[in-house]
């Protein structure tokens, strides 16, 4: 029985896909190409956004400021 399900699962999977390939070729051989070039940038910029994180340029300029306080007691 849990053979069958794990199949009817990889059926869905299977369709799944299908339709998306489907769908990417109902737009012509450039609709494929645009929507690759849109998730390779995407990929791209976050890799930038990481590396820009890391590399320190982010870290605020750190100074030591004094100002009195005049308390009021009586």
């Amino acid at each position: 029985m849990a053979y069958m399900m794990s199949q009817a699962a990889a059926n869905v999977e299977g369709i799944q896909w299908r339709r998306m390939l489907i769908f990417l070729r109902a737009g012509g051989p450039d609709m494929g190409r645009i929507i690759i070039l849109i998730l390779v940038l995407l990929l791209l910029s976050a890799i930038a956004l990481v590396g820009y994180a890391y590399s320190g340029l982010m870290q605020p300029d750190v100074q030591t400021v004094t100002q009195p306080v005049e308390l009021d007691v009586d």
